[in-house]
């Protein structure tokens, strides 16, 4: 049996990034104008436990009207909630030795980026 090798750079993965883009971008801007601040950090939280890229991309080239320390924000929120994610990942599908050790270090790294975003803005 023949087995076919696919290009991760094909057109099926750039239309699916650009679908993304576009969703998060409206929904974006949609939790900006009706709920500012506050819905800007629970909607990088919630972005958290899919795909960031296309969050954090844009939020650093949309117009959306925000500051730097917003978007620093946003972008620190949306990151440690994605380490959570992928710590349940291991513990969901990984050996429980290497589970431990991936939490140990995970969990470091979320508190530190969640007091950074909790109290540098």
């Amino acid at each position: 049996m023949e087995v076919k090798e696919k290009n991760p750079l094909e057109l099926n993965a750039a239309l699916l990034f650009a679908l993304m883009f576009v969703t998060v971008s409206l929904v974006t801007k949609y939790v900006l104008l009706f709920y500012k601040e506050l819905g800007l950090r629970m909607l990088s939280f919630l972005v958290g436990a899919s795909d960031i890229v296309p969050f954090i991309v844009s939020v650093l080239q949309g117009n959306l009207g925000i500051g730097s320390g917003q978007i620093l924000q946003a972008i620190v929120i949306a990151t440690a909630s994605n380490n959570v994610m992928k710590t349940a990942y291991v513990f969901t599908f990984g050996h429980r030795q290497t589970a431990r050790l991936t939490a140990l270090g995970m969990a470091g790294i979320v508190v530190l980026s969640f007091l950074y975003a909790a109290l540098a803005f």
